[in-house]
């Protein structure tokens, strides 16, 4: 009992026609809308309106699922506001056989694990309510272009009590190899500083447990994403932008004793190169 929708946004392929083939083969409810590209942001909020289903889940169009990631997440959401799995970036890691009974936890338990150990989840590996989406007015921003996927999970999950993790990896999260060191990386990367801020002002209203430790680590967190993308692709320039425009250094120190053990060594290699190169 799944409800299919594609958006197509202005593809200039043949995307389009295999849509329009899988729809005529009527093996499962299938809507396909097709759209000019007007980005990413809008495609998934006409996703949500198209949709007539109790709960949503997001699939971009270069990822993958595990067939048993819808079944499992339904089953864990009942009673809950909101059910969710672990993320991989390794196809070969995706669970397919594997059944775990989900793990019962409160909203607070969610967050932390997402402020402290957040590359292990998407909002993708998230399945919502529509609902608590409608009711609550959550939405993608289209105003953002970065980080608009993770502010509107915290958002989302600003309105929930109760929520039930499948802690098993059924979501496969495709790596550009060539993002990194993409030519088009630019300054306008750091927006995504824009939807922090606009997620700490809603933690606040809501006055949530978890807004100090969103402010302090996330924070820092961001600066020091901003600042590893820059380095990595040899945008000195960006990278010297950033230790003027925002503090680097703090957040650095911030992040040494981080529990991702990447972001944590990165700190102090920061540090140690900073030395050398004075």
């Amino acid at each position: 009992n799944i409800e299919v929708i594609c958006i197509n946004d202005g593809s200039l392929d043949n995307t389009l026609s295999i849509l329009e083939t899988w729809k005529r083969k009527n093996l499962f409810e299938m809507i396909v809308y097709d759209q000019n590209n007007i980005g990413v942001s809008t495609s998934r909020n006409r996703g949500i309106e198209l949709s007539t289903g109790e709960n949503i889940i997001f699939l971009d169009a270069d990822d993958k699922i595990s067939p048993l990631f819808v079944e499992l997440l339904i089953n864990a959401i009942e009673g809950n506001d909101v059910s969710y799995c672990k993320v991989t970036r390794k196809e070969c890691e995706i669970n397919n056989n594997t059944k775990k009974e989900p793990i019962s936890e409160s909203n607070i338990e969610v967050m932390r694990k997402l402020i402290y150990t957040p590359r292990e989840y998407g909002f993708s590996t998230y399945m919502y309510k529509k609902d608590l989406l409608i009711s609550n007015q959550v939405f993608f921003n289209i105003d953002t272009r970065y980080g608009e996927d993770r502010e509107f999970l915290w958002k989302y999950l600003c309105y929930c009590k109760r929520a039930s993790f499948v802690n098993e990896k059924m979501y496969f999260y495709r790596l550009n190899v060539n993002s990194v060191t993409n030519k088009n990386i630019t300054w306008d990367i750091t927006e995504s500083m824009n939807a922090h801020n606009r997620v700490s002002k809603v933690l606040r209203e809501q006055n949530s447990l978890v807004k100090e430790e969103y402010d302090g680590y996330m924070y820092s967190r961001g600066i020091w994403s901003y600042a590893k993308t820059f380095a990595v692709a040899k945008k000195k320039e960006l990278f010297l932008k950033l230790r003027k425009e925002y503090d680097v250094d703090v957040c650095m120190r911030n992040l040494v004793n981080s529990t991702e053990k990447s972001v944590a060594i990165s700190s102090i290699l920061y540090f140690i190169i900073s030395i050398f190169s004075l």
